[in-house]
C-alpha cells in the first residue's frame, strides 16, 4: 500500500512547525506624533508576538515605547502604543511582505487638555527577509489613528529590527 498524501492543511501544518508558528520581533521604532497641542519626533523600542494559526494568518500583540526630546515648558515625551489583531503573511519562505490591522490604546506625555489615555487604531505592513533559519530582518511602516485631546491625531511610524521564530 503507498502512503497517503498529505493535504493543503498537512502542509501548511508542517510549514510552521519547521519555521515556527511563533515569532517575536524586538527592533527600533521611529513614531511621528501629531496632534493639535503639539507635534513630537520619537524613537524608541518596538516588540511584538504573534501565533499564527496557518501558513497565511496569524493573531498578533505588540507594545512600542518611544521617547522624545523637550517640545514645549521643557517636558520631554513620550508614547507607549498597544494593540492587537490579524496579522497576514504572503509567501512566508523569503521576502514575507505582511499586513496587520492593531487595535488598541495609546498613552502620551506630557498631558494636556482632557487627559492622556485613548483608542488607538495602527494599519500598515512590512517585509521579512530571512537572515538564518529562525532569524529575520523586519522593515515595517504604520498609519497609526489615536483618539486624544478630544480630537483625532494622524500619525505615522517606522521600524526595523529582528524577528526570532520558534
Amino acid at each position: 500500500m503507498s502512503a497517503p498524501v498529505p493535504g493543503p492543511a498537512s502542509r501548511s501544518r508542517e510549514r510552521n512547525i519547521e519555521r515556527g508558528a511563533f515569532q517575536v520581533g524586538v527592533g527600533y521604532e521611529f513614531v511621528r506624533f501629531r496632534s493639535s497641542p503639539f507635534y513630537a519626533s520619537l524613537s524608541g523600542l518596538h516588540t511584538s508576538f504573534t501565533y499564527f494559526r496557518n501558513d497565511w494568518l496569524g493573531i498578533e500583540g505588540s507594545v512600542i515605547a518611544a521617547f522624545g526630546s523637550s517640545n514645549f515648558a521643557n517636558e520631554h515625551s513620550h508614547v507607549v502604543l498597544y494593540g492587537a489583531g490579524p496579522r497576514m503573511v504572503w509567501d512566508r519562505r523569503t521576502w514575507q511582505p505582511w499586513a496587520h490591522a492593531l487595535a488598541g490604546g495609546i498613552h502620551v506625555y506630557p498631558q494636556l487638555a482632557s487627559g492622556i489615555n485613548g483608542f488607538a487604531l495602527q494599519l500598515g505592513g512590512g517585509v521579512d527577509y530571512p537572515l538564518k533559519p529562525l532569524v529575520s530582518l523586519r522593515i515595517e511602516s504604520d498609519y497609526v489613528r489615536s483618539q486624544l485631546y478630544s480630537s483625532g491625531q494622524n500619525s505615522v511610524q517606522v521600524g526595523a529590527g529582528l524577528v526570532f521564530h520558534f
